[in-house]
């Protein structure tokens, strides 16, 4: 028996374990601070384009895999539904997975931020009808807290 082939197939695992961690850390577990209903309230934005779903995957440079996803939504107001997302400022409301008050300068802040030297942002945009984004709006907006590394299955559940 070789011994490579012990210490590779005991490795494997390990392996394995580590490179989910890494997928995953996109969506890491720290819990996002809740603004009071007043914050969010004063942060609300209405964007004068068209009523748009708009997907964003954060990707892994080197492998090519996806690190998080979340979706901006153009209704009555834009949000981002950021399930199990990381990004944190003083300056944007959040509560229960969802950011507020996304003009423009936001979401250039928001891709930036998750573009970086080891991922970049892959962006999916849709103009659907005002009924729809509603919709969608309402449903993220009632979701609720999303645990770690549900980031992709919440957004697609969201969207079906």
């Amino acid at each position: 028996v070789d011994p490579r082939q012990i210490l590779r197939g005991a490795l494997r695992p390990v392996g394995l374990f580590f490179v989910l961690h890494i997928i995953l850390a996109g969506c890491a577990d720290s819990p996002p601070p809740q603004f009071s209903d007043e914050a969010v309230q004063n942060a609300v934005y209405k964007h004068p384009e068209p009523a748009a779903l708009t997907l964003f995957t954060m990707v892994n440079n080197r492998s090519g895999t996806g690190a998080h996803t979340s979706l901006m939504i153009n209704a009555s107001q834009r949000v981002i539904f950021d399930p199990a997302g990381t990004l944190r400022h003083v300056h944007l409301p959040e509560k229960e997975n969802v950011i507020y008050g996304i003009t423009p300068a936001v979401k250039d802040f928001y891709v930036r931020a998750r573009a970086r030297k080891t991922h970049h942002v892959v962006i999916q945009k849709r103009i659907v009808p005002p009924e729809v984004a509603e919709q969608a709006l309402q449903l993220a907006l009632a979701h609720g807290a999303v645990n770690s590394a549900e980031c992709s299955l919440r957004t697609s559940q969201l969207l079906t």
